[in-house]
C-alpha cells in the first residue's frame, strides 16, 4: 500500500487508478458528494 504526504495526493492517485466518486460522513452514512449514493456500514468494503 501506499504512503502518500498529503490528502491532496491520495484523491489524485485514486482517480488515476480509476476511482470516481468522493464521499462524505454525514450522520451515520456515507453519501456520495452528487448525490447518488447513501451507503451504511454493511454495504461497502474498505480496502
Amino acid at each position: 500500500m501506499e504512503a502518500y504526504e498529503t490528502l491532496i495526493e491520495a484523491i489524485e492517485a485514486l482517480k488515476n487508478q480509476g476511482y470516481t466518486t468522493d464521499f462524505n460522513i454525514k450522520e451515520n452514512l456515507l453519501h456520495s458528494t452528487d448525490g447518488a449514493h447513501q451507503l451504511l456500514h454493511h454495504d461497502f468494503v474498505i480496502e
